[in-house]
Formats: C-alpha cells, structure tokens, sequence
C-alpha cells in the first residue's frame, strides 16, 4: 500500500534514504562550492576554467539520464552504491590532481560532475517505488530536507573548519561522509521484497495506472 508522510517518518526505509541524500550532498555542496578555487591553485587561466565549469554542467545535466537508465535496470541499492563508491574514490585521490595537466584535472571534474547529477535522478524514482505514488510529491519533499541541513552544515565546516586543515584533508572528510552513505545503503532493505532491491515498486505503479 501506499504511504503518507507521517506514515514513512516511521519507516527505517525513509530514514535510510534520507541519511544517504544528506551524504551525497555533501559530496555534491564541496565540489560546486570548491572546484575552481581549487583549480586556481594550479591553473592561472580563467578562459580554461570557465570552460571547464561549462563542461561540467553539461556532464551533470546528460548524467540524469545515465543514472535514471541505470537505475532502471539495476533497482536503487546497485546503482546507488555504484554512484557512491564512485563519487568516494574521485575525492579521495581529488587533492592529487594538481599533479596532472591542465586537461587532466578538467577530466576529473568532468567525472565529479558527473556524479552529482545521480542523486537527483535516483531518489526521486526510488521514493515512489518505496513509498508509493498517491503521495510522491510530500514523500520526497521530506527527502529532500536532508539538503537543507547538509546546506547548513556545509557553511559550518567551510566557515569554521576549512580555513584551518589542509586542503586535502577536508576532501578525505568529503569521502568519509561517502564512505557513510555507501555503507548506509549497503544496509538498505527495501518493504517490498527481501531481496533487497526496490524493482517491485515499477509492477505496483504500473498496476495502479492499469486499473484506474
């Protein structure tokens, strides 16, 4: 059946979902936020970053669409642990890149962009497989709390951690909170089958739109 929203808070499939969002945003917050200061430590050309930034976005926005198919064929926990352990190992190695080219370090971000665009494609479909669709919109509105306060703690550690550890540390604490989230869906156990992954979602949806 269906689940509201005071039904899912319950739920430790919900608490899951949200733990692993609020992981990977902190993934996605530092590389949005870092990525060209970095760069600037190593690269003095302004034109070339630019593009970079250009280049990543286009790699953030095609890689929706990569992710969702993926998702698609794999269910929620494969694919997000793809995502994640991906996401981990770019930012565990991502202070070394300043050893690279210039046209090196443009590939890496590429790469880091193109993991950003994943949650945003995976959650959405996994909250209406795991919930239900009757109330999609407000269960993933929920969801989606955890980037309001992995907002909040991303100023915290900016303002008040970052100016006073190395550069590098703060990445490998980036891949820590990914190694969290990884783990947190390695454990991930969907209601629906004890298989442990969420395709049955799609046969209750579909269901539900061939009976009304």
């Amino acid at each position: 059946p269906d689940c509201s929203p005071k039904q899912i808070i319950k739920m430790r499939q919900f608490w899951c979902f949200w733990l692993g969002f609020f992981c990977n945003i902190q993934g996605i917050n530092y590389c949005t936020l870092m990525w060209k200061e970095f760069g600037q430590e190593f690269i003095d050309n302004d034109i070339f970053l630019a593009g970079v930034g250009s280049a990543g976005s286009l790699a953030n926005a095609f890689s929706r669409i990569f992710w969702g198919t993926l998702g698609d064929k794999l269910g929620f926990k494969p694919t997000m642990m793809i995502l994640q352990t991906l996401f981990m190992l770019l930012y565990l190695v991502f202070y070394y890149t300043q050893y690279l080219t210039q046209w090196g370090y443009a590939i890496f971000i590429f790469f880091m962009f193109f993991c950003i665009g994943g949650s945003f494609a995976i959650f959405p479909t996994a909250t209406v497989k795991e919930f239900g669709i009757s109330h999609s919109t407000s269960n993933y509105g929920l969801v989606f709390t955890a980037l309001i306060c992995a907002a909040f703690l991303n100023l915290g550690t900016m303002n008040l951690i970052e100016p006073h550890i190395p550069e590098q540390y703060m990445q490998w604490i980036t891949a820590g909170f990914l190694l969290v989230g990884l783990t947190n869906t390695a454990l991930f156990k969907s209601r629906h089958s004890l298989s442990n992954n969420i395709d049955s979602g799609y046969q209750t949806i579909d269901q539900t739109d061939s009976s009304s």
